[in-house]
């Protein structure tokens, strides 16, 4: 896609050489312009501990996303609708590619993604309410 560019946010991108069409930006104090500007979302990460915070981050801003299965590890929701899943980097950059070029996808998948989240959100406080109120019968 020679009209693309590939923007890397935080300290991953700093100290390499990139190829043309790739957009350093750095550690940045907030992320909502970047956002703005995300035609899609990509969470390449092959392993991690926790939260996918990154995946959960773009999802809460109604962008489509890309990730690895590690990169919604944990999610414990159905989240097929709002990120596509690359295994292997050729699978990764088919989706990537995919919806680049389809608006419609994208614009699916962009709902999605805040239904997505919402649904996320709302679980984890019931999860943390019931906890407290556990807690509060004990007392």
């Amino acid at each position: 896609m020679p009209n693309s560019e590939l923007a890397v946010a935080g300290p991953v991108g700093q100290g390499r050489n990139w190829p043309n069409g790739v957009l350093v930006l750095g550690n940045l104090d907030s992320l909502t312009d970047t956002y703005a500007h995300a035609t899609i979302v990509i969470n390449p990460v092959k392993f991690g501990t926790g939260l996918p915070v990154k995946t959960l981050e773009a999802l809460s801003y109604g962008k489509p996303v890309v990730a690895t299965p590690a990169g919604v590890r944990g999610l414990g929701l159905d989240f097929d609708a709002a990120v596509a899943l690359g295994d292997k980097p050729d699978t990764f950059a088919e989706q990537v590619l995919k919806l680049l070029k389809d608006e419609n996808a994208r614009s699916a998948m962009a709902q999605q993604a805040i239904s997505a989240a919402n649904d996320w959100q709302h679980r984890q406080l019931a999860v943390l309410n019931n906890a407290i109120a556990g807690q509060k019968t004990r007392a």
